[in-house]
């Protein structure tokens, strides 16, 4: 149908736009951004795939039978896997754990992995689900074994909306509403292209999905500033709120370098900027990945996973560091810093909380 194939058209538009959109405008914080990504970049190439496979299916080129048979069968692993990665997401943002364990893996992509053997049996005894030789024109036919992926779907789908529903709370405390509305996008695209017993279709429902998890939870600018390539102060809120349901202790410090203007004026602002790039350098080499943002002259810092002992070497480490001289460009110079700290211990926090004690504490510096 031609409908199939402008729907498709349109996903592949709507997936280059994201990919684009997330690239230019969206600083990576954690595995669930990753995750994201991903899934959009695979939406896109498999549109353009399908469309390729379509465009010699519909012309006819025989001496492309066997891409478009590839085309098709890989189709039919993604229809399946590309749930898998979306059970991942919402495991993601529920658990805020920022990584994925084999078990994960394992649980979740069992459905991927019986379709993948279901297609291998398939095109061992039947070429592909189907693109047979014909003589006169070539053209999919379906066998009875099309319905398997879709079971699978179904059972992909349920896992989504029972994990759904486990952390309704912990979704709805982030307001990630976005999250309740995609499995009634699936239902529907899932149906309609089996309805048509087509390999196009899909991508548009996974474009739409993804447009919506984009518009909810990344249209808003996040910058990272030229100087040192670190989050502002928007984006360690969003490190914050990522970490909102993770149940666990942690220490919010603020790093302050005192006398700035000061300093400026002795070294010049040149001068300054590459002290603060060297010590914005050295403080993300001592700490954990995606936990440090910047303003001006102030470091945001997230202490996680670390008892008392290994907070307090770190902050005994850093203070140290500060007692030495910074040298840069030939130059050598001494900056006096103020550690601020806030405990947060398990469920006792909230992250405006943490945002209005970093606010208030910046009036008069």
């Amino acid at each position: 149908m031609k409908l199939n194939f402008y729907l498709e058209c349109a996903g592949m538009i709507i997936g280059i736009i994201l990919w684009c959109g997330c690239s230019m405008r969206y600083g990576i914080l954690d595995l669930k951004d990753r995750i994201y990504m991903s899934m959009i970049r695979s939406s896109t190439v498999m549109s353009a795939c399908n469309l390729l496979a379509c465009v010699i299916i519909r012309r006819n080129w025989l001496s492309f039978r066997l891409v478009a048979g590839i085309v098709v069968c890989i189709a039919f692993l993604y229809m399946v896997g590309i749930l898998m990665y979306l059970n991942i997401y919402l495991k993601e943002c529920i658990d805020n754990s920022n990584m994925i364990t084999t078990k994960d893996y394992v649980l979740l992509g069992i459905p991927s992995f019986v379709n993948a053997l279901i297609l291998l049996v398939n095109c061992g005894t039947q070429y592909v689900f189907g693109l047979p030789r014909m003589e006169e024109n070539m053209q999919v036919v379906f066998n009875s074994w099309y319905k398997i992926p879709y079971l699978l779907v179904i059972i992909s789908v349920i896992v989504y909306i029972f994990m759904m529903c486990k952390g309704r709370n912990i979704l709805l405390a982030k307001k990630q509403y976005e999250i309740f509305l995609i499995p009634f996008v699936l239902v529907i695209v899932y149906y309609i292209q089996y309805r048509f017993k087509s390999i196009l279709v899909i991508n548009f429902g996974v474009s739409i999905m993804l447009l919506l998890l984009y518009v909810f939870a990344y249209g808003t600018v996040l910058r990272r500033d030229d100087l040192t390539h670190m989050p502002e102060l928007y984006g360690f809120e969003k490190m914050l709120a990522y970490r909102s349901g993770m149940q666990q202790n942690m220490l919010v410090v603020v790093l302050t370098i005192l006398d700035w203007d000061k300093m400026q004026k002795e070294y010049g602002y040149e001068k300054t900027n590459h002290f603060l790039k060297h010590i914005a350098r050295y403080l993300m080499r001592n700490t954990a990945p995606n936990a440090i943002a910047r303003r001006n002259h102030q470091f945001y810092i997230i202490l996680e996973n670390e008892d008392y002992e290994q907070q307090e070497k770190w902050l005994e480490e850093v203070t140290k560091r500060f007692d030495h001289d910074w040298m840069t460009h030939h130059t050598k110079a001494t900056f006096s810093m103020q550690m601020d700290k806030m405990e947060c211990k398990e469920k006792e926090y909230q992250t405006q909380d943490i945002m209005n004690w970093i606010v208030g504490g910046q009036d008069g510096i």
